[in-house]
């Protein structure tokens, strides 16, 4: 089970990635739900992303090939 004080430091919470990329906290959200970028759930509530992950996945074109 990851603790809080494992969580690596390269997980940050979905607000403040969605801060980083300009979008609202919602759309991220969204699109993690739809598979569209990765997320992590770290307990009910806690939600965080790989910045790194997430920008790649939204550099990638439509239709590569993941149906």
């Amino acid at each position: 089970m990851v603790t809080r004080t494992s969580i690596p430091p390269d997980l940050i919470p979905a607000d403040e990635a969605a801060k980083d990329l300009r979008v609202n906290v919602k759309t991220l959200r969204r699109w993690i739900n739809e598979g569209r970028v990765p997320g992590y759930r770290l307990g009910t509530r806690d939600l965080r992303v790989n910045l790194a992950e997430v920008r790649a996945a939204l550099l990638r074109p439509v239709g590569d090939g993941a149906a």
